[in-house]
């Protein structure tokens, strides 16, 4: 196995931040762009201060900090709402946010002291209380993923808990430690609906101005409680006094919007739209900084498994449709060739990916061995196979082409396109797909990807897309553990899902943020995503904002 130290990308970041109110419904004001927050409401332009316009793709995923995740949610909530811990890079240690100090005690056992001056942007003290409701609320609300991998946060003094892992499995600890945004009980409770009209962080941006869909303004908390620069991870770092984010969802919009100067960066982008301001080679052109890298977030398809599914009971069906796809095509139309085709269920972007895979026959298109299987499998179609995606064009050109291909071996398919939110309330749902487009990442190692889609403790009903199999439930929780983590137990983990085709890896696109090449530095977080507040940028540094 090779290993990738390190591997970050730019990835699709749009913070957002919930304008830290007074904790009531008053403060759904936020949203008509007045929050409750104290000066830093309405700062003046042009002043010298460092104001930032965004361009971004897709919607904002709504502000509830502890709602259904996505994306481009991921991206912006570091922002606003802070966990105990952050990773210090893509696959690296945990670097304390919160914390003053903690103690291993074994393998699953944590106790932890948090900083004692920690306040939101209401005021309120954050105390060990406030941190086991917040995971207790995170566990209960059904929309965090992976809370099985916490046990219990039992408070032990003002200001410490210990908290418990359910294993020592690959990951586990990092996740439990660095996945549950701590607020203020008083704040989240008196909110009456989890901040989704409010917000009240610890974060040291609040948000301004936000409509759904169009608008995210965030700005610069005067009132920030970490003020130890030495304490305050990279991430985290105020560079930028405001940022107004906007959703361009056409990708040749969002070049043009670049290019006559309507915004200064551009959080993600993918496809031809990047040679406008970069070669072949990646290498920026004059007036530009350009970052880019392969993809941690990889492009899969998965088939409706549930009980009744048109799928279920048919692998020759499940064959027939994945051999009809030209995944190399997908590349070159979709991405305009900025990427790789996968030849397993993850990347080489991970760190125990097997060089052995590159090249192998993954389901390589071959239409008449296409043809064969479907008439083996006895499918006869009443009704259009439904594929689902998020409606961006980059998923769109992909569902497309899937509909194109499976034409030509006589499958008709609808296409249904929906927003982030949308499609996150759905892809749970059976009833509403037959095929589900989904990107899909997870830290580093490749059993965490699997771990995240298909370990029935995340799911209410099977995998992500509702496979019922003892078998597979077995080898993944045997391939997360350290012992069972080795070369062998990963190739026979990957010809299994193969064997049964329940589902694929499509692509994986290179991501690109683009900038003005007055802001020198582009930040790229452990997640992958630009830190926008904590880019650099030079003196002569001017915002659409500002001007």
């Amino acid at each position: 196995m090779k290993r990738i130290v390190g591997c970050v990308l730019a990835a699709i970041m749009i913070l957002s931040c919930a304008a830290c109110g007074n904790g009531n419904s008053e403060a759904s004001e936020s949203q008509a762009g007045n929050p409750a927050v104290s000066d830093a409401a309405n700062p003046a332009t042009g002043n010298g201060k460092i104001e930032v316009t965004v361009g971004v793709s897709a919607d904002f995923g709504g502000l509830d900090p502890f709602g259904s995740a996505s994306t481009i949610k991921t991206s912006w909530t570091p922002a606003v709402y802070q966990t105990l811990f952050v990773l210090d890079e893509y696959g690296g240690t945990p670097e304390s946010v919160l914390v003053d100090n903690y103690t291993r005690v074994d393998d699953t056992t944590f106790d932890i002291t948090i900083y004692d001056y920690i306040y939101d942007s209401a005021g309120n003290n954050i105390t060990a209380s406030d941190v086991k409701y917040s995971y207790d609320y995170a566990k209960a609300c059904g929309t965090v993923t992976k809370m099985h991998y916490v046990d219990s946060v039992e408070v032990t003094g003002d200001y410490t808990v210990r908290l418990k892992t359910s294993s020592n499995s690959i990951g586990v600890w990092q996740y439990a430690l660095t996945n549950v945004y701590i607020v203020s009980e008083k704040a989240h409770t008196e909110s009456g609906d989890s901040f989704a009209t409010s917000n009240c962080g610890t974060g040291p941006y609040a948000i301004g101005e936000y409509t759904p869909s169009s608008t995210l303004e965030l700005i610069k908390r005067d009132d920030y409680w970490q003020t130890d620069d030495s304490l305050t991870p990279p991430m985290y770092k105020t560079n930028a006094d405001r940022v107004i984010y906007n959703v361009i969802s056409e990708s040749t919009q969002m070049g043009i919007a670049m290019e006559n100067g309507s915004i200064d960066m551009i959080l993600t982008i993918t496809g031809s739209e990047v040679s406008r301001f970069a070669d072949a080679e990646g290498k920026a052109y004059d007036g530009y900084n350009v970052y880019g890298t392969l993809n941690t977030l990889i492009d899969c398809m998965f088939f409706n498994m549930d009980n009744g599914s048109i799928f279920a009971d048919n692998l020759a069906l499940r064959q027939a449709i994945l051999y009809a796809i030209d995944k190399a095509g997908l590349v070159t139309v979709a991405v305009d060739g900025r990427g790789e085709q996968c030849y397993a269920f993850g990347s080489s972007v991970y760190a125990d990916y097997l060089d052995e895979w590159i090249g192998h026959d993954y389901f390589n298109q071959d239409i008449e061995k296409a043809k064969s299987l479907l008439a083996e499998s006895g499918y006869a179609q009443t009704t259009p196979i439904r594929i689902m995606y998020q409606n961006n064009d980059q998923y769109k050109a992909e569902a497309e082409m899937i509909q194109a291909y499976l034409l030509e071996i006589g499958l008709q398919c609808q296409l249904l396109g929906y927003d982030t939110s949308l499609f996150n309330e759905y892809k749970y749902n059976s009833a509403e797909w037959d095929i589900k487009l989904d990107p899909c990442k997870s830290p580093d190692q490749l059993p965490n990807l699997w771990g995240y889609c298909l370990d029935s403790n995340n799911y209410e009903n099977g995998t992500t897309n509702f496979i019922h199999s003892d078998e597979l439930q077995q080898m993944t929780v045997a391939i997360s553990t350290e012992e069972g983590h080795t070369e062998e137990a990963i190739r026979a983990y990957e010809k299994y899902l193969e064997d049964n085709a329940w589902l694929i890896g499509l692509i994986d696109p290179y991501q690109y943020c683009i900038a003005k090449d007055s802001v020198t530095n582009i930040l790229i977080n452990a997640k992958t995503y630009c830190s926008v507040w904590a880019c650099d940028f030079a003196d002569n540094f001017v915002g659409v904002a500002s001007k």
